[in-house]
C-alpha cells in the first residue's frame, strides 16, 4: 500500500488518441516526524510506479472514468548506485513521435544529499531503461540536492525546470532551467524563481511543479509552504508566468495561492495540497494534485476543474462537512449549517486576492470584490471560518488587518485598495476619506459612527482564537497590538464612564453620541482583553483594561436603565433615548451581562417571548416599534439599519444562552433556517419590518452574516454535547 501519491503525469495514449494514460508515484511512508524528517525514496524500493487510463473524452475528475492497468511498469537493471537501481519519483512522462519513444524523468537518491535527476526510456510506456548517462541534472556549487521539476517539448527544443535545495536542513530553495536538443544531455540556463519574501505563500520551500503552454506565453503551477515547519506551517499550489522558458526570473501571480486545502474537517485535503500537475482534455482543463488531511498521512491523488476565465478550482471529491452533534438529528438545522458554511462562509474566501481573504458576500462582489471591512464583518466571518477548520485562512486575514493598525491604536472600519489615496463625495453632500494604502477610519455619515467597531471586533476576535488554539506564542506576539487596540478605546471614555463613537454597528440611526450597544460591548471587550493580556504577563495592561470595562458597565447601570427597559443610545441634545419599544440594546446589556441582575430579571419576561423583533418572518429586528424612528435620528438620510440584522441576531442567540433557554435558542434557528431555505440557501443583508412599510430588504444577496452567525451560534451556544 501506498501512503503518498505524488505529482502524477497524463499522456495521450501515441496509439489510441481517445484514450489517455496517467502514470504515478506509490510511496510507501515518508514522514516520521513533520516536515524536517523527509527521506529519501525507501532504499527497499517499496516506491512502485502505476498508471491507469481513461476514455479522453470522459469526465476525468470522476473516479470512475479511470481503470488501473493492470499490467506492472518494470524498469531494466542498469546496476547504477545513485537511484538504488530504479525509477523514483516522477517528474515527467512524454512521448517523442519523432522517435516513437517515450521518456520518464524522475528524481531519486538514497539520501537527501544525494539526489539527482535521471531519465528512462520506453518502447511501449511500460518497460523501461535507464539511461547510461544519468544522472542528467547533478548539484552546482552551493546546491545541495535536485529534485521534482517538469519537462515540455517543442519543436526541437526540449525544457526542464528542476527544484534546487541549498544546503541539508532547507531543501527547494530555488526553481532552475536547463535545455536539450535530445531530451537525455542537459544544459543548465539559469535561475527562474526563488522563494518567496516571508510572510507570502512561499516563503518556505518549493517542490513538485508543472509547466504549462499558454497563448501568449508560459505558466508554471508549483506547491509551495508558507514556512519550513513550526506552528501554521501550510502547503498550497501557487502560480508564476513568463514570456520564455528560461529568460531571467519568473513573475509570481498577484492571486497567489491559487489553490489551498478545503478546510472542511474530514475532507482529503482538509490541511494541505500539492503536487499539482495540470493538463488539458477536450478543452476541459485538470488539476491533479495530492490531497492531504494531516502531516504525513492521508496523502490521496485528487483532481480539481477550472471552470473558466477567473474562476475559482472546486476540488473534487470534496469530503464531508462535519455537521455538529448537537443539530445532526434536526433535518431543517442541519442542511442548514451545510448552506451557511458551504454555499455562503467558505464560498467567500477567494485566496485570488491574497492567501486568507474573504468576501462579505459569497459572491465576491456585493461590497466590493476586495474589499476588508476590520468592523462587524470580518470579525463574524473569520470565527466562522475558525469553527470550519480555516484557521490558517483567519489568521493570515489577522495580519493583514493589523497591518493597517496606526500608531495610536485605531484600526480602520473599512479597507478600500481600490480607492487608496481618494476622497470622494456620498450623496453629493459627505466627505468619504481613503488613505493611500486605502484604510478608511472616519465614516462619511456625520457624527462618525463605527468609530470603535473595529478595535473592539480586534480584540473579540483575537479571543476567539486563542480560544480555539491556546497558542500562548501567538498570543504573546500579538500583545503589543492589542494594548494599543485597548489603549485606544481607553481614550474614549468620557470621565463619567460613557463611551464614545455614535451608532456601534449601526449608521443609520446613527444613535449619537452614546449608544447602549457600544457601552455594552465596548466593557465585554475591554475585560476579555484583560484576560488575553494575564495570559500573557502584561498584568499592568491588563489592570488598566479591567479598571475601564468596569467603570463602563458602572455607567450602563446608572445611566441606560429606563425603570423597565434600556435605554437605547443618549444623544447630547435630546438626552435618553428610549420611546423605540424594546431594542437591541435589551439583548446586549442581558448577553454582555453588562446590566445588573435586578435589570436582566425585568428584562428576561419582556424579551424572551417577544415577536415584535420578528421583520418579514426573521429574527433580529433593531426594535419593537421601528415606525416611531424619526428622521433626526436617520441624520435626515435614509433608515438603512432601520432593520433585522445579523448582528442583533446574534445578540438575540447569546442572551437565550446566557439564560439557559435552549428551546428559544433552537426556535430562533430554525426561523433563520426557513428563511434561508426559501432563498435557495442564501440570506440577504437586511430584512425590513412590516410597520414600516419599507420591505425592500437591503440591500445584498448572498450576504454572509446571518450563515455566519448561524455557524457561530450553533458551535458556541447550542454545543456538542447534546442533540436535539
Amino acid at each position: 500500500m501506498s501512503n503518498q501519491v505524488p505529482h502524477p503525469c497524463l499522456i495521450p495514449d501515441p496509439e489510441n488518441p481517445r484514450r489517455v494514460f496517467l502514470y504515478f508515484t506509490g510511496c510507501p511512508p515518508l514522514y516520521t516526524g513533520g516536515v524536517k524528517d523527509i527521506p529519501g525514496p525507501n532504499p527497499r524500493g517499496e516506491n512502485t510506479i502505476r498508471r491507469m487510463y481513461a476514455d479522453a473524452a470522459a469526465d476525468l475528475s470522476r473516479p470512475e472514468s479511470w481503470t488501473l492497468d493492470p499490467r506492472p511498469i518494470s524498469s531494466e537493471s542498469t546496476g547504477s548506485d545513485w537511484d538504488d537501481d530504479r525509477l523514483g519519483y516522477l517528474n515527467a512522462v512524454l512521448y517523442n513521435d519523432a522517435d516513437k519513444t517515450w521518456y520518464a524523468y524522475y528524481w531519486a537518491g538514497k539520501t537527501p544529499s544525494t539526489r539527482r535527476i535521471g531519465v528512462a526510456t520506453s518502447a511501449d510506456g511500460l518497460h523501461w531503461r535507464r539511461c547510461a548517462g544519468n544522472p542528467i541534472i547533478n548539484p552546482g556549487d552551493g546546491e545541495f540536492d535536485i529534485e521534482a521539476g517538469d519537462v515540455i517539448k517543442e519543436g526541437d527544443q526540449w525544457f526542464m525546470l528542476f527544484c534546487v535545495g541549498n544546503s541539508p536542513s532547507r531543501n527547494g530553495q530555488s526553481y532552475k532551467s536547463a535545455v536539450s536538443k535530445d531530451g537525455l544531455h542537459w544544459t543548465r540556463a539559469g535561475t527562474v524563481l526563488d522563494i518567496g519574501k516571508p510572510g507570502t505563500s512561499d516563503a518556505g520551500a518549493f517542490e513538485f511543479g508543472s509547466l504549462l503552454k499558454l497563448r501568449d506565453g508560459y505558466a508554471f503551477i508549483y506547491e509551495a509552504m508558507n514556512r519550513y515547519g513550526g506552528p501554521g506551517y501550510r502547503w498550497t499550489i501557487n502560480l508564476a508566468f513568463s514570456d520564455s522558458l528560461t529568460a531571467g526570473h519568473w513573475t509570481r501571480s498577484a492571486r497567489n495561492p491559487v489553490f489551498t486545502g478545503s478546510g472542511v474537517p474530514g475532507s482529503l485535503d482538509e490541511n494541505h495540497v500539492g503536487t499539482p500537475s495540470v493538463y488539458t482534455v477536450n478543452g476541459q482543463r485538470y488539476l491533479f494534485y495530492q490531497a492531504i488531511v494531516t502531516d504525513g498521512k492521508n496523502m490521496d491523488l485528487a483532481v480539481a476543474t477550472f471552470a473558466g476565465k477567473g474562476a475559482r478550482p472546486a476540488a473534487q471529491p470534496h469530503g464531508g462537512l462535519a455537521i455538529p452533534t448537537a443539530i445532526a438529528g434536526d433535518p431543517l438545522l442541519a442542511e442548514a449549517y451545510r448552506a451557511a458554511a458551504e454555499q455562503n462562509v467558505l464560498r467567500a474566501l477567494n485566496p485570488t486576492v491574497f492567501f486568507g481573504y474573504f468576501s462579505v458576500c459569497a459572491d465576491g462582489q456585493g461590497h466590493g470584490h476586495n474589499t476588508t471591512y476590520p468592523g462587524l464583518d470580518w470579525g463574524q466571518s473569520a470565527e466562522a471560518l475558525l469553527w470550519l477548520g480555516r484557521r490558517a485562512e483567519v489568521l493570515a486575514s489577522w495580519e493583514y488587518v493589523k497591518g493597517f493598525q496606526r500608531d495610536d491604536g485605531l484600526l480602520p472600519f473599512a479597507i478600500l485598495p481600490d480607492r487608496a489615496g481618494t476622497t470622494s463625495m456620498v450623496s453629493g453632500r459627505y466627505p468619504l476619506v481613503v488613505d493611500e494604502r486605502g484604510a478608511v477610519f472616519e465614516h462619511w455619515v456625520p457624527g462618525n459612527p463605527l468609530r470603535t467597531l473595529a478595535n473592539v471586533t480586534f480584540l473579540l476576535l483575537a479571543g476567539a482564537i486563542w480560544t480555539q488554539t491556546r497558542d500562548r506564542v501567538w498570543l504573546k506576539a500579538q500583545a503589543p497590538s492589542l494594548r494599543r487596540a485597548a489603549d485606544w478605546l481607553r481614550t474614549q471614555i468620557t470621565p463619567d464612564g460613557l463611551m464614545r463613537g455614535g451608532g456601534f454597528y449601526v449608521e443609520r440611526p446613527t444613535r449619537l453620541e452614546f449608544d447602549g450597544i457600544n457601552q455594552c460591548y465596548s466593557a465585554h471587550a475591554l475585560a476579555q482583553a484583560a484576560a488575553l493580556l494575564d495570559h500573557v504577563d502584561e498584568t499592568a495592561a491588563a489592570g488598566q483594561c479591567r479598571t475601564a470595562a468596569d467603570a463602563l458597565t458602572a455607567a450602563f447601570r446608572a445611566r441606560f436603565w429606563a425603570g423597565d427597559h434600556c435605554v437605547e443610545y443618549i444623544h447630547p441634545e435630546h438626552g435618553p433615548i428610549s420611546r423605540h419599544g424594546l431594542t437591541d440594546v435589551d439583548w446586549a446589556a442581558v448577553a454582555t451581562e453588562t446590566a445588573s441582575d435586578e435589570q436582566i430579571a425585568a428584562l428576561w419576561p419582556q424579551l424572551k417571548d417577544n415577536r415584535d423583533f420578528i421583520y418579514s418572518g426573521i429574527p433580529g429586528g433593531i426594535a419593537t416599534r421601528p415606525e416611531t424612528y424619526e428622521d433626526w435620528e436617520m441624520q435626515q438620510i435614509d433608515r438603512h439599519d432601520l432593520a433585522a440584522m445579523g448582528r442583533v441576531w446574534y445578540l438575540e442567540c447569546w442572551a437565550r444562552a446566557r439564560m439557559g433557554d435552549r428551546d428559544g435558542l433552537l426556535r430562533s434557528l430554525r426561523k433563520v433556517a426557513a428563511v434561508g431555505q426559501a432563498n435557495n440557501w442564501s440570506w440577504m443583508e437586511r430584512y425590513c419590518s412590516e410597520k414600516t412599510g419599507d420591505l425592500r430588504q437591503y440591500h445584498f444577496q448572498y450576504y454572509c452574516e446571518y450563515p455566519a452567525i448561524f455557524i457561530r451560534v450553533v458551535n458556541r451556544f447550542v454545543g456538542n454535547g447534546a442533540s436535539i
